[in-house]
């Protein structure tokens, strides 16, 4: 998390509210429409706030989470990711698919070789 002084929306950051400071103010800091974003991550997911909108108190430390754009930059970033795990997931699958075809060509090899030992042996005791 960033301080405040660096907001850009990208990251959540951590506010602490001074004395008479209220969420509308807050809210236009950060370039917020409405004060209800502000609100809501600070009850429902960091549960922060407890009562009325109108009873913050100064000294508290509150989160600012990101913006829209900030939650549309998130989003890419996680489907990117998806898309190299699953391509990362993929080349694994081939790497053991390849190790298991070159156990089975090794097993056939040796398989054959016992079968001309086998042979060899059995045509030098018939000596």
């Amino acid at each position: 998390m960033r301080d405040s002084n660096k907001y850009d929306g990208n990251q959540v950051v951590i506010h602490t509210i001074k004395q008479g400071e209220t969420l509308s103010a807050i809210a236009q800091r950060y370039h917020f429409k409405s004060w209800t974003p502000i609100w809501a991550y600070n009850t429902e997911i960091r549960h922060v706030f407890e009562g009325s909108p109108d009873s913050i108190q100064g000294g508290v430390s509150i989160f600012i989470p990101r913006s829209e754009e900030g939650y549309k930059h998130l989003i890419i970033k996680f489907k990117s990711l998806e898309g190299y795990i699953k391509n990362a997931g993929d080349r694994e699958m081939y790497l053991l698919d390849a190790d298991y075809y070159r156990f089975l060509a090794n097993r056939v090899l040796l398989d054959a070789g016992g079968d001309g030992l086998q042979g060899q042996i059995g045509r030098s005791n018939d000596r």
